[in-house]
């Protein structure tokens, strides 16, 4: 018979029945527990009637331990643990199914191997899931790190940037190190546009260097350069070129040169003519003209050098019109002695050169009439004076005839140089625009047109209502006369030139001019004039019979209103 098998109730060991007759092992309340899990036994209470009852933890039978001696026991057939029999008294237990009867040998078996195993995949799940999601804790943890390193390397660009908005060259260089950080991430096709500005900003920062440079070499010009026209040339074309770039900064930059670079062209300027008037004293009309240059070259923003400019030209003319006068007195005295001693080509040659050197001051006005008197007077002594015989033909008319107004057109011609007359307003406007290139070439004319009477008169008083709108014009008498070369009493608008009648520019006048045969005398309100000799008289000629008219020379215009004749009472 074989022996009963015992599993330990908390471990599931199986209990060798010797464990449980030495008492390594208990049996408490029909439970085994083993050597190693005795300590975990409730405490056993004393057998009943000498019976015990247990169900083993897998499956036995219960045994009762029958009254007398022996074990009582079903013993297991086959193989595995068997209990030999036993002589003597014994505790008798039911035995469990023998080994070679499967069905429920697998039956008690099955429980405990399909626990161990099932506990083994839940350990083994447990430790793949503990695993698995170490594994992607520490992949979302670099991702994030992948992330966070793109961004900080962004940002590092973006405050490069903004700290060294001039620094392209720095933020490419920054950007190359930084492009690897970003890749495959949110933030590499913003670096990508950053590194394309970056591009551009070097591109402009090039053109802003090279028009800097220009900029820099301009200044340096304007400081050190005494000739300052091609210098203002430059920068003027630099100025055009900026604001078609639409380049505001330079454009602002390069005009504020050209207005330090004409200011200094006024002062170099100013201070040549002040040198020139410090060594060169007596220079009047030199530095005149010097100062003219001045105010010519002041522009708007300039009037303090246009200001010291007029002041220093009217200070000169008044300083030479005073040298001019104590100069005449000299020339004067010294011309009386010749004239005494009759040497006419001596006195002509020295009023000739006083006129040239003070040529446009009042003084020469005297010299004029003086080197008239002395023509006459040579002529007079070397040829009897004839008696001049008006010729009755060219008498003017009694009573004032109109020659021209707003209602008689008259009979008038043209010659000379081409001069445009219209009727305006009701007054005849002549202008001539020949410019003085054009003038030099009219050798016959020298540019002036004419407008002139288409009847001869002598001995006439004409009447004139005029405007002097710019320039010069001239009054002729004898005009194809006997006399040959007519009179020529110059009008002009300011003074200079030796002009006999100055006129202010846009004013109307009248004027009266009697004609004689050897002298022009003028009146008139507001007219500075006088009466002139002709240096002609003396050869029994008219010069004051002909035609009379006026003469426009070139870039200047003249308003006629009316014109009426008489003979001289």
């Amino acid at each position: 018979m074989g022996r009963a098998i015992d599993y330990c109730t908390v471990c599931g060991d199986m209990v060798p029945v010797v464990d449980l007759e030495k008492g390594k092992a208990v049996e408490v309340a029909t439970k085994v527990y083993c050597a190693k899990c005795r300590a975990q036994a409730p405490v056993a209470a004393a057998p009943s009637n000498g019976k015990k009852t247990r169900t083993g933890s897998t499956g036995t039978f219960s045994a009762v331990r029958p009254v007398g001696t022996g074990t009582g026991r079903i013993p297991n057939v086959g193989s595995g643990s068997q209990r030999l029999p036993q002589t003597g008294p014994t505790t008798q237990r039911l035995a469990h199914v023998h080994v070679d009867e499967p069905v429920e040998q697998g039956r008690s078996k099955a429980p405990l191997i399909a626990g161990v195993a099932a506990g083994i995949v839940l350990i083994a799940a447990i430790v793949l899931f503990a695993m698995q999601s170490a594994a992607d804790k520490a992949a979302k943890a670099a991702e994030q790190k992948r992330k966070d390193d793109a961004k900080a390397a962004f940002d590092q660009v973006v405050e490069f940037r903004q700290a060294n908005p001039e620094d392209a060259d720095g933020l490419l260089k920054l950007i190359d190190t930084n492009l690897p950080k970003v890749k495959n991430s949110d933030w590499s096709g913003k670096m990508a546009a950053e590194r394309d500005d970056a591009l551009k900003l070097k591109a402009v920062l090039e053109i802003r260097t090279k028009r800097q440079g220009r900029l820099d070499g301009l200044r340096s010009q304007v400081s050190t350069a005494r000739d300052l026209v091609p210098v203002i040339t430059e920068i003027e074309a630099f100025s055009k070129e900026m604001a078609a770039a639409n380049d505001a900064s330079f454009s602002g930059q390069a005009k504020a040169l050209l207005a330090q670079a004409k200011d200094k062209r006024i002062q170099n300027a100013a201070e040549e003519a002040k040198s020139f008037e410090v060594q060169n004293p007596d220079k009047y009309l030199e530095a005149i003209e010097m100062w003219a240059s001045v105010q010519m070259l002041c522009e708007s923003g300039a009037e303090s050098w246009q200001k010291q400019a007029q002041d220093r030209m009217a200070e000169l003319k008044g300083k030479r019109e005073n040298a001019a006068r104590l100069d005449w007195e000299l020339v004067r005295a010294k011309v009386e002695g010749m004239r005494k001693q009759k040497n006419w080509a001596d006195c002509q040659k020295a009023i000739k050169d006083y006129t040239e050197k003070w040529k446009g001051t009042a003084a020469i006005d005297d010299a004029t009439k003086m080197a008239w008197d002395i023509d006459a007077e040579s002529k007079r002594t070397v040829t009897p004076e004839t008696p001049i015989k008006p010729d009755p033909a060219k008498a003017a008319p009694k009573d004032w005839t109109v020659l021209f107004d707003d209602k008689t057109a008259g009979d008038w011609r043209l010659g000379g140089a081409k001069v445009k007359w219209e009727t305006k307003g009701g007054a005849r406007v002549g202008e001539n625009t020949i410019t003085p290139e054009e003038a030099k070439n009219d050798k016959e004319n020298n540019g002036i047109g004419f407008l002139y009477s288409g009847k001869a008169y002598a001995a006439f008083e004409v009447e004139v209502d005029i405007t002097l709108v710019k320039g010069e014009v001239m009054f002729l008498v004898g005009i194809n006369g006997e006399g040959g070369s007519p009179a020529a009493v110059s009008i002009r608008s300011a003074a200079g030139g030796g002009a006999q009648l100055l006129v202010e520019a846009g004013k109307p006048y009248k004027v009266t001019v009697q004609v004689r045969a050897e002298s022009i005398a003028m009146s008139g309100a507001g007219l500075q004039g006088g009466s002139w000799k002709y240096t002609r008289a003396g050869d029994g000629k008219d010069h004051g019979a002909g035609q009379f008219g006026f003469a426009v020379s070139p870039q200047s215009e003249l308003q006629v209103r009316s014109v009426r004749i008489r003979a001289i009472p």
